[in-house]
């Protein structure tokens, strides 16, 4: 497992590595490893100012979709647009191709409150392995309607289906509703 030394690290398992005033965001290689095949990235906040730990995009592999954490207050500059392509490039190399967001570091970012490579290996010994949460149960009715074929489909069934979500396909199961 690699751990440079060049980068800081959170306890959800992001790091960021600071070059100039730009940041590099991504997850480490315990994670990519973790979570298995990237499927997908989705990055809804380029152009946003976050504060550390808010939600900056998530993360989809074959079980589940997982928040990414934004490890300092700074604003998302840029998205890595070769992930689009190819996501895979986060679990081939999370450190260097497979970068997530760069950003502009707010000037009180504290990155002091990261930890460094010796610290995370300690976090990552001492922690239980990342699991994928279960999928997830909802109630509800599925209406779905295209606009431009006037095509209308609902759904009032107890099954599983599929549902497309950001493009990618996940699973919910729907509970039958009394009309």
């Amino acid at each position: 497992m690699n751990f440079p030394t060049n980068v800081k690290y959170t306890k959800e398992h992001e790091w960021i590595r600071l070059e100039g005033d730009v940041a590099y965001v991504g997850i480490t290689d315990y994670a990519q490893e973790q979570l298995g095949d990237i499927v997908f990235v989705d990055i809804p906040t380029e152009g946003e100012t976050l504060a550390a730990d808010e939600v900056f995009g998530t993360i989809e592999v074959v079980k589940t979709i997982s928040d990414l954490f934004l490890p300092v207050t700074g604003e998302i500059l840029e998205q890595n647009e070769a992930l689009a392509d190819q996501p895979e490039l986060v679990n081939q190399d999370p450190y260097g191709e497979g970068w997530l967001i760069k950003i502009k570091p707010a000037a009180d970012a504290d990155f002091d409150s990261l930890l460094d490579a010796e610290a995370y290996k300690a976090l990552k010994a001492t922690s239980p392995p990342i699991t994928a949460p279960a999928p997830a149960m909802c109630s509800l009715s599925f209406h779905f309607k295209l606009t431009m074929t006037q095509i209308i489909i609902t759904t009032r069934a107890e099954s599983m289906i599929p549902v497309i979500y950001h493009g990618i396909l996940s699973r919910c199961i729907m509970s039958r509703q009394n009309t």
